[in-house]
């Protein structure tokens, strides 16, 4: 489990290695998922380049769906 954050101060709450994958994962303890909630990652998937990246965002609420390649996961269903 590790977490980072560049020189600027953009930040992912969570990195998992997934074999030779990384998952980016933003955890956030609202029920809907603001539109700025992919920020982020996106910066950190142009940061990973090649390196096959899975995003995420743990949230509290309670569908789980995808958002332009992004899974939206409610925490409930961890």
């Amino acid at each position: 489990l590790y977490f980072w954050r560049d020189n600027i101060g953009t930040e992912i709450d969570l990195v998992l290695e997934q074999g030779q994958a990384l998952a980016a994962v933003e955890i956030k303890s609202g029920t809907r998922v603001a539109s700025d909630a992919t920020v982020s990652l996106r910066k950190w998937e142009k940061y990973a380049g090649a390196m096959q990246t899975n995003l995420g965002v743990v949230y509290g609420g309670t569908e789980a769906y995808e958002r332009e390649g992004v899974a939206m996961l409610p925490w409930l269903d961890l």
